[in-house]
């Protein structure tokens, strides 16, 4: 029995595929971050535009880098912030 690949089936799965993977991420990310800085849903909606954007890094470069680095950066803010609060 031949199984058809979704690219065969449907025209859309390419741009199905684009989106796919960052939602996903956006939305695991997002909800990782419930209990960060800040936290509750104000939280999960900065975490969850951080996260589609990581993802959208991903797929564009093709590596990780540039999405560790854009992690990074918010990072050493609330660091340095809950630091200061410390």
């Amino acid at each position: 029995m031949a199984v058809k690949s979704a690219n065969n089936i449907s025209p859309q799965s390419n741009v199905l595929e684009f989106l796919n993977p960052p939602l996903q991420l956006r939305c695991f990310f997002g909800l990782g971050h419930y209990y960060g800085y800040p936290s509750g849903v104000l939280g999960v909606l900065l975490s969850s535009f951080l996260g589609w954007f990581l993802g959208k890094s991903l797929l564009e470069t093709k590596g990780f880098f540039w999405a560790w680095l854009i992690h990074f950066v918010p990072d050493v803010f609330i660091f340095i912030f809950l630091a200061i609060l410390a």
